[in-house]
Order: structure tokens, then C-alpha cells, then sequence
């Protein structure tokens, strides 16, 4: 038997749920660390090896002909890091029962939840991967128009739909299932309405945000411009935003259900100025989508 892991500095046994955050925390890095390395490409390509790069305006006339591409590949690698630093801060901050603890066994809920979590991390690396940018066939003949590979918001929209998706499901799994009302409910159809008021309070803002995803990517034409990609991925920064504010909207479904409120998972409460954000983030994404389908349709022609 191997023995058990220590904190260094405290000499403490380490619980399996902190190796286990240790792990994800891991993962968030690896992933971190690609989005970093795509940004260190993007400041080598627009100032050439940085040889452009004493002010702003040298860079410009560096790459103005390509202005617009660039724009692309920088709205996709702030989408991801977006996506990397949101998700971070929520899922470090959760006090959900099921998200603090441990696995048991590997055939239990919580061994499936830390699954979901893997998966999840890996979907932020793919997102991350999915970037426009191709710093190899840019290094093989220093051409810029060698490193813009296919521009498209639609690869990034649909992953973002199945990362809202899967936050659903882990929300489903740790705020419903594995946070129990303190009172036992009986009777199997109680138990079931239990569970489909839990599902309706805590998955409904990650399942809009998942219809939202899913609306940008029919909105992108079969032909994207550049600048229909940038808004694209605007509206998608948006949603996540919404999606970071709009589940203290929660609070609101409590006098629904107000029985849900007594689960042992964090909690929001709403506040004017937080209702003002998501106002404004809900405006920004309609008139991203006004965009995409209408407006610059219109200015291109």
C-alpha cells in the first residue's frame, strides 16, 4: 500500500477531495497554458518576430491588409481564456455537497461527477485548440496569409453549446442529487417531482446559455466573414458572462419551489446592480446576433 499524501508544509494528510481539486487544477493549467501559447504565437506573427513592435501603429501597418483576420484569431483565443478563467473561479468557489466529497468508489455519483469535470477541462482544451491561427505554416515561410487556416465561429458556438449542456448535467448531478433537502422526502413520486423542481431551479440558466450557443451557430452564414466570426465570438463571451450573473437569478425560481432553497449548495442573491449587468450583457448578444444575420450583411454588399 502506497502511503498516504502529506501537505509539505503542514505535515497533514491530504484528503482524497483535495488531490482530486489538485488534479482538475492541473488540467486547467495544461489547458491555460495552450491559450497562452497561441497569444505568445499571435504577438510573434503581428510583429514579426516582434521587429514591429516598438508602438501600436508599427504593428498596424504590419498587418492592416490582414486587419480583420487577426481579429478572428484574437476574439477566439479571448473566448477561450475567458471560458478557462470563468470556469475556474465558479467551480473553485462551489460549496455544493456533492462537489466537496470524496470518491468512495469508482461505480458512485460523485466518481461520474469528477468525470463530467474532466471532460469538461478537455472541452475547454479543445475549444482552445479550435483557434484560427497556424503558427507552423506561418514558420515554414514567414507569409502571413499562411497562418489564417479556416475562420469560422461555428466550431467554438457548437462546443460552447455542449459545455453548457455538460455544466447542466454537472449541476443536476451536485446541486440536486448530491445536495439532498435536509428533509427526507417519501413516496417515489415526491421524490421525482423533487428532482424536476431541482432540475428547473439549478439547470435552467445553464440550459438557456446552451440555447444561446446553439442560436449563434444556426445565425453564422455558410460563407463567414471575418468580421461575422469576431461578433460571433462576442455573443458567445456574453452568454458566458450571462451565465456567471444570471444564476443568481435562482433566487427568483426559490418562490417557485421554495423548498429548494433549503439544499446545501451555494447560493446567490441577486442584486439591482448585478440584474442591471445581465440587462446589458442580454442587449449586447441580441444586437451581436442583429449583426451577424442583418447588419453586416447589409454593409458587404
Amino acid at each position: 500500500m502506497l502511503p498516504q499524501s502529506q501537505n509539505i508544509s503542514t505535515g497533514k494528510p491530504i484528503s482524497q477531495g483535495e488531490l482530486q481539486k489538485t488534479f482538475i487544477a492541473m488540467l486547467f493549467a495544461f489547458a491555460v497554458s495552450v491559450v497562452a501559447q497561441q497569444i505568445a504565437e499571435f504577438l510573434t506573427v503581428i510583429s514579426s518576430n516582434w521587429q514591429h513592435a516598438i508602438w501600436p501603429g508599427e504593428i498596424y501597418s504590419h498587418v492592416h491588409p490582414y486587419i480583420w483576420d487577426f481579429g478572428a484569431v484574437a476574439s477566439h483565443s479571448f473566448l477561450s481564456l475567458m471560458m478557462l478563467s470563468v470556469s475556474w473561479v465558479m467551480w473553485s468557489k462551489s460549496k455544493a455537497a456533492g462537489h466537496l466529497k470524496d470518491i468512495e468508489e469508482i461505480f458512485s455519483i460523485k466518481f461520474i461527477t469528477f468525470l463530467i469535470e474532466v471532460l469538461l477541462v478537455t472541452l475547454y482544451y479543445s475549444l482552445s485548440k479550435s483557434v484560427e491561427g497556424d503558427f507552423a505554416a506561418y514558420s515554414k515561410d514567414k507569409a502571413i496569409p499562411a497562418y489564417f487556416a479556416s475562420i469560422s465561429a461555428r466550431p467554438e458556438a457548437i462546443q460552447m453549446f455542449w459545455i453548457f449542456i455538460i455544466f447542466a448535467v454537472w449541476d443536476l448531478i451536485v446541486d440536486v442529487i448530491k445536495s439532498p433537502k435536509p428533509r427526507p422526502i417519501k413516496g417515489f413520486f415526491r421524490k421525482i417531482g423533487s428532482v424536476i423542481s431541482g432540475t428547473v431551479t439549478y439547470c435552467a440558466i445553464s440550459l438557456a446559455c446552451s440555447l444561446g450557443a446553439l442560436g449563434v451557430y444556426y445565425a453564422m452564414p455558410a460563407q463567414e466573414s471575418a468580421a461575422q466570426v469576431i461578433v460571433g465570438d462576442v455573443a458567445l463571451v456574453m452568454l458566458l458572462l450571462l451565465f456567471n450573473r444570471a444564476k443568481a437569478w435562482e433566487h427568483y425560481i426559490f418562490s417557485v419551489f421554495p423548498s429548494e432553497r433549503t439544499r446545501d449548495n451555494s447560493k446567490r442573491t441577486p442584486t439591482v446592480g448585478g440584474n442591471v449587468l445581465i440587462a446589458i450583457l442580454l442587449l449586447i448578444f441580441a444586437l451581436c446576433i442583429l449583426s451577424i444575420t442583418i447588419i453586416i450583411p447589409c454593409l458587404q454588399k
